[in-house]
């Protein structure tokens, strides 16, 4: 099996082992790049020979074709390519490269795996020597290529966003941010994630890089919208570090079982009903002082008519025995002298 790796790099590697000598010089790596880019990995000879040959006359270019694909068979095997009329074919049941797998994923929907195919740029750093058309091609496939990448970044994001995946909405548009760093919307997309996970600060750091770039490097004044964003973060988080907690009702569920507290009115009475209520719960209070007062007042007077009782008692008793000790018909006989008969 041969791997073709144009994402990030080129390297060509057969059953694990790096491919060297004529199959991986420069002419014949482009022709694997153009047939792994195209669809079906199909391409036309016309195709070809204007991409890397443009100057040569048609004959001549045609040759250098053929002694190219004979070249990439000797060295990756018969099958790897075929040619039928004026096509030229890839084989890709016995070529895989990382571009096809990439659009095969973005094509099903697997964002996850596409986006682990892109290591980086196609044909990164790779150029041809006199192949003037062959540049504004790869320019092309590149800007496609990142465009999908970039795409499938925002969906990751946005979906992530959408499940209240803070951290993985934090990762995807960062990424996304670091293929496009002067664009101001991304930026304030990557700011509003990282703010919404609690990191104010490094949403801030994140507007001032862009500024940092987009003045110093561009030499043109940043969005003022993303500082503008920065400031509204910012404030967004000392309001809620400001605001009370809110405390939470443990105590309800641990309390014993009692007599439910009466009900607390949903509103407050007006003035009236409230001065009633006052004025009621002030006379209830008075007559109770008034009924205790009346009651301590009773057991006096008796307690006063009871000593009264007392004293009389006490008194006629004394009286009686003065009496007695005056009375001459009271006084004992022994006491009288005899007289006789």
């Amino acid at each position: 099996m041969v791997q073709l790796t144009l994402l990030g790099g080129i390297a060509l590697h057969r059953g694990g082992e790096l491919v060297d000598g004529r199959p991986a010089q420069r002419h014949h790596v482009a022709i694997l790049a153009v047939l792994a880019a195209s669809p079906g990995g199909h391409a036309s000879r016309e195709k070809l020979i204007g991409l890397l040959w443009p100057e040569h006359d048609s004959a001549k270019a045609r040759h250098r074709l053929s002694v190219a694909l004979h070249v990439l068979r000797q060295g990756l095997g018969e099958d790897c390519l075929m040619t039928s009329g004026d096509t030229v074919t890839l084989d890709l049941s016995c070529v895989a490269s990382d571009v096809g797998d990439f659009q095969n994923a973005v094509q099903a929907g697997r964002l996850e795996e596409a986006v682990g195919h892109y290591r980086g740029h196609f044909l990164d750093g790779f150029y041809l020597k006199d192949a003037i058309e062959f540049e504004p091609w790869v320019d092309g496939e590149r800007s496609r290529l990142k465009g999908l990448y970039c795409s499938a970044l925002e969906r990751l994001a946005e979906e992530a966003e959408q499940a209240a995946d803070l951290r993985a909405a934090v990762v995807w548009w960062g990424r996304r941010a670091a293929e496009d760093p002067y664009s101001s919307s991304v930026v304030m997309k990557l700011m509003r994630a990282l703010a919404a996970g609690g990191d104010v600060a490094a949403a801030v750091r994140q507007a001032r890089t862009y500024a940092t770039l987009v003045e110093g490097e561009l030499g043109v004044p940043a969005n003022p919208e993303v500082m503008e964003l920065a400031d509204e973060l910012v404030r967004e988080g000392r309001s809620a570090e400001r605001a009370p907690a809110v405390p939470m009702p443990s105590a309800v569920v641990e309390a014993p079982a009692a007599e439910p507290p009466a009900a607390e009115p949903t509103h407050r009475p007006a003035p009236e009903v409230a001065r009633s209520h006052r004025s009621r719960r002030l006379r209830q209070r008075r007559g109770g002082d008034l009924s205790t007062a009346r009651s301590l007042a009773g057991w006096a007077a008796l307690a006063v008519l009871v000593t009264l009782v007392i004293a009389v008692i006490l008194g006629i008793r004394l009286t009686a025995g003065s009496d007695t000790a005056t009375d001459p018909t009271s006084v004992d006989a022994e006491t009288l002298p005899y007289l006789g008969p």
